[in-house]
């Protein structure tokens, strides 16, 4: 038992510095020259991770799924190595893991009542005050630019994570998760709203600014008991107002820029980045002379930016699987039991129709840990219509 709660205090120490790993990678790029830290960093986490899913989960579901998928995606890669020359799909392999194996590291965690309630809201606290700390570097002009790279034209900016598509998908998330383990205070409730719609601005992404207001929506809609619902618009209303001239201000460089591709490609490829569409079309001509990529892929590249196209073309129509399998997961263990259940299918629903529209979704691993905490709140809330609290120990589903 001693060495069970070693493994698991190794498990929650990860998930709390789960996004210093990303922030410290930007310094060690930006100022020491060292690009590669984040990536051995992660690479050592992944293999605690897969150490701890199958020493500790044995022979059950997840591990056996972890198994199949790890085999399949390493001669998919070792195929797209010997006649391709491409290394990258051994990389983006384990990210493509990451997801299911914090998924089932959380969930044994849980069914072993060694997490409780207060002990995931530390991991969700933790992550969101180190994200949004990140993005407001941008306001003091400390960071990389999500858009341009010269220090004259940053647009938007990502404090010290590298990928802006991972930051926003992975605000989205902890929004979500926000609004979920800290509803019951109004003041950190008003706070946490005002500070992740700064910090989506911050990033002048409209998948962080739309996706961080659906999310409110939705938690408006299932969780939201309707007396509250309307303090927090009475409060939030007027605000708004009083600093909507400031923020159109602030946005002004943004809206130049979605108009100009709204009139100039349409509405398809203001959704998607001019970029993508131009990499998928590419690609298109690429798997007309040679329909076996459609089947096996050619090895990843990452050139469309666009999950569903992204595997495609680095995996082919077999690696695709990996994508659908999430979504038909998702979908046969909906219960509509509990507000919690209809809040968090909604949250992962829109997740997925933002990784169509954007890129570094599926495989991103800063966005994996909270993905995989989403899904364990959801597939329990679907199970059995309980609300978790602080004296509360996850029983097993």
């Amino acid at each position: 038992m001693a060495l069970i709660l070693k493994k698991s205090t190794i498990i929650y120490c990860l998930a709390l510095v789960w996004v210093f790993i990303d922030i410290l990678g930007g310094v060690f790029r930006e100022y020491l020259g060292f690009p590669k830290f984040t990536l051995i960093v992660r690479g050592v986490f992944f293999l605690v991770l897969l150490w701890f899913c199958f020493r500790q989960a044995k022979l059950n579901k997840s591990s056996i799924l972890i198994l199949v998928l790890s085999c399949f995606l390493v001669s998919l890669s070792s195929v797209h190595l010997a006649f391709y020359d491409n290394y990258d799909s051994f990389l983006i392999s384990t990210k493509l893991l990451l997801p299911l194996l914090w998924f089932s590291a959380i969930n044994r965690l849980m069914d072993l009542e060694l997490i409780s309630y207060s002990l995931l809201k530390n991991v969700v606290m933790v992550g969101a005050a180190a994200l949004l700390a990140n993005q407001f570097l941008y306001f003091f002009d400390i960071g990389f630019s999500n858009y341009g790279v010269e220090k004259e034209a940053l647009l938007g900016g990502t404090g010290f994570i590298f990928a802006g598509n991972e930051v926003g998908v992975t605000l989205i998330a902890l929004f979500s998760l926000y609004l979920y383990f800290f509803s019951g205070k109004l003041l950190f409730f008003l706070g946490g709203i005002t500070a992740f719609f700064a910090a989506s601005i911050a990033l002048m992404s409209k998948t962080a600014i739309f996706g961080v207001f659906l999310v409110l929506f939705i938690y408006f809609i299932f969780k939201m008991k309707r007396v509250y619902a309307y303090i927090v618009i009475l409060v939030c209303f007027p605000f708004a107002l009083f600093f909507s001239s400031f923020i159109a201000s602030f946005l002004g460089p943004s809206i130049s820029r979605w108009s100009y591709f709204y009139n100039e490609y349409g509405v398809i490829y203001f959704l998607g980045g001019v970029k993508r569409w131009k990499a998928i079309e590419a690609w298109f001509v690429d798997i007309s002379s040679d329909p076996v990529k459609l089947l096996l892929g050619e090895g990843w590249t990452g050139l469309p930016e666009n999950n569903f196209f992204d595997l495609v073309q680095g995996f082919g129509l077999l690696g695709f699987s990996i994508y659908l399998f999430y979504m038909v997961y998702v979908l046969i263990n909906f219960r509509i039991n509990s507000p919690d259940s209809r809040y968090f299918f909604c949250v992962i629903i829109l997740i997925f129709v933002i990784s169509f529209f954007a890129g570094h979704v599926v495989q991103s691993a800063l966005f994996s840990l909270y993905f995989g905490l989403i899904a364990n709140l959801y597939v329990r809330s679907s199970r059995q219509d309980v609300k978790l609290n602080n004296d509360f120990k996850c029983s097993g589903a």
